[in-house]
């Protein structure tokens, strides 16, 4: 089906599949990386990159661009959502340095984060990034892939990478499992300009107010430059279709009605025409990720709810550890995803139940009792993992 000189293929340009691809670039594979949208431009605003993903950005190389860009976190507190008093902090986040005492916590804006890795694969393989290509289908025997496009193309590689996110197309064609599910949570954004909020976040611009049903988390992006506002709240439906509808000012603010001025605050500050709702899916583990000359990776293989901050740093993680097994056995591919799957699959799974636990600790309505609860987020040994050197 394939000859041994056809590329590696990764469905899905988002950051997990970009990192895959970036990874094996640099260990000398020829990939392809095919993306069904027109254009490249990553949506969405805050992304944070945990200590465990800015190892592995440093590793691909770009640790230098990261810290360009990113702006440090310092420690992040977490308030009381009525009193706005600090009830707890996310123990050691803005603590773990490097040997030079440098922050390896970071917040960036997801479109440069995006962007830093699109401009790193291009400088080494102009032509690696194919756009306008939605994959339908995919079929392999033992020496390679066929992936058929929308358009009918079918192209050929020697593995595929199915990084096409939560409803992933390469999943659906690999395994029979539910769709993901809605998990009675919305999300509402916002980027708002700091200049008008300034006088809002005292000496804390990083923090995350908890009460009963809800959380709202907040942090600076753009060098300080624009504050990203997320909350999440709990909803018994949710009817809107897409995963970023538009919603309004007034909708935000009565879903933190009677919370401390110094959150609705923010959310009366927030520009109208950006922002935005989606409701929050995920589903549950699988036992495998893995087929032969086909794996998946990032939301594709484990989409995880939100509530500890690392859904976006398991993407980066699988990336490099991924490139790591494939470097390791070039010419045995199926050999090397095992390896990935095997080394990847504790710690996703592990996130994935922890996320839920921090989810419900965080809306539990006795606020009042947080201080006193076991969270997973003051768990240091989430934030010392370190894709780059992870036994595989």
């Amino acid at each position: 089906m394939s000859a041994s000189s056809d590329p590696i293929l990764i469905a899905g340009a988002g950051i997990g599949g970009l990192c895959a691809a970036l990874a094996l670039l640099r260990a000398g594979q020829d990939v392809r990386v095919l993306e069904q949208a027109p254009e490249l431009g990553e949506v969405g605003a805050g992304l944070t990159v945990q200590p465990s993903a800015t190892r592995a950005v440093d590793f691909l190389g770009l640790g230098d661009d990261l810290r360009e860009v990113a702006d440090m976190s310092g420690q992040p507190y977490i308030f009381h959502y009525r009193t706005g008093e600090q009830i707890g902090e996310i123990t050691g986040v803005g603590k773990v340095t490097d040997e030079n005492g440098v922050s390896w916590y970071h917040r960036i804006h997801r479109a440069d984060f995006h962007a830093m890795l699109v401009d790193a694969i291009r400088a080494l393989s102009p032509g690696a990034i194919r756009l306008n290509a939605r994959v339908a289908g995919v079929e392999q025997d033992e020496i390679g892939v066929s992936v058929t496009l929308e358009n009918g193309e079918v192209l050929k590689g020697r593995a595929l990478i199915g990084a096409d996110g939560s409803r992933s197309t390469v999943r659906n064609c690999l395994f029979d499992t539910p769709m993901p599910q809605f998990r009675g949570q919305v999300a509402y954004r916002s980027l708002i300009p700091m200049e008008r909020v300034a006088h809002l976040l005292e000496d804390h611009p990083a923090g995350t107010y908890v009460g009963p049903g809800a959380i709202f988390n907040r942090y600076p992006v753009r060098q300080g430059k624009l504050l990203n506002c997320i909350g999440i709240v709990e909803t018994a439906a949710w009817t809107e279709e897409g995963w970023a509808c538009p919603a309004t000012r007034a909708e935000f603010l009565e879903k933190f009605a009677g919370w401390h001025e110094s959150l609705t605050g923010l959310i009366r500050e927030a520009p109208e025409e950006g922002l935005f709702k989606w409701a929050l899916y995920d589903r549950e583990p699988l036992a495998e990720w893995t087929k032969g000359r086909i794996t998946l990776l990032g939301d594709a293989a484990h989409p995880i709810l939100p509530f500890l901050g690392l859904a976006g740093a398991m993407a980066v993680e699988d990336g490099v550890v991924l490139g790591r097994a494939i470097a390791a056995t070039p010419d045995d591919l199926p050999g090397a995803f095992a390896r990935y799957e095997a080394a990847r699959k504790p710690r996703t799974d592990d996130i994935f139940e922890k996320s839920r636990e921090q989810g419900r600790i965080f809306q539990d309505p006795d606020t009042d009792g947080f201080a006193s609860k076991k969270r997973p987020h003051s768990d240091k040994t989430l934030f010392a993992y370190d894709p780059a050197t992870v036994a595989i």
